[in-house]
């Protein structure tokens, strides 16, 4: 991988990771899927804003979202990176170990329970996913060079 495409995407992961209410989220969904519902009960924030949040988890990439129904299910999305998921591994780590985190947790179980979901003691959801692959030599399509500008357009716009 080349260290500008490198570091772009671990750009895009940090930034990722620099809200409050991106880090409860992805503390929330370090075990498995978890419907978008839920994050609002637990969060105590508006649908939009958590829409907002997932929306963007999703463009950088740490997010990944499946239909059921009417229903949108958030999970983790492991990068291909190594480093980055060491990074991602770490940071939730040491963010289950804060009370107000473990807070969320409680508040997610509870709220689980109330709705007869059934609670099984799961280890953490990690894709083992390293790339191995060599990059390819070719230049990316105008399309997809166009797309990631608009993307890092978004992702600008979104933190001002």
């Amino acid at each position: 991988m080349k260290d500008a495409t490198y570091l772009s995407n671990l750009e895009k992961v940090l930034l990722g990771l620099s809200d409050k209410t991106r880090l409860r989220i992805l503390n929330l969904i370090r075990d498995g899927e978890i419907s978008v519902g839920y994050f609002t009960e637990v969060l105590g924030d508006s649908q939009p804003k958590i829409s907002r949040h997932l929306a963007y988890l999703r463009r950088v990439g740490l997010v990944v979202a499946r239909r059921e129904g009417t229903w949108m299910h958030y999970s983790i999305d492991w990068p291909d990176d190594a480093h980055a998921v060491a990074l991602i591994e770490g940071l939730l780590d040491g963010l289950g170990a804060r009370p107000e985190m473990q807070n969320d947790r409680k508040r997610l179980s509870e709220a689980l329970r109330k709705a007869g979901v059934k609670i099984t003691a799961t280890k953490p959801v990690r894709r083992e996913r390293v790339s191995t692959s060599k990059p390819s030599k070719a230049d990316p399509s105008p399309q997809k060079q166009i797309s990631e500008s608009r993307e890092e357009e978004e992702i600008e716009t979104f933190l001002l």
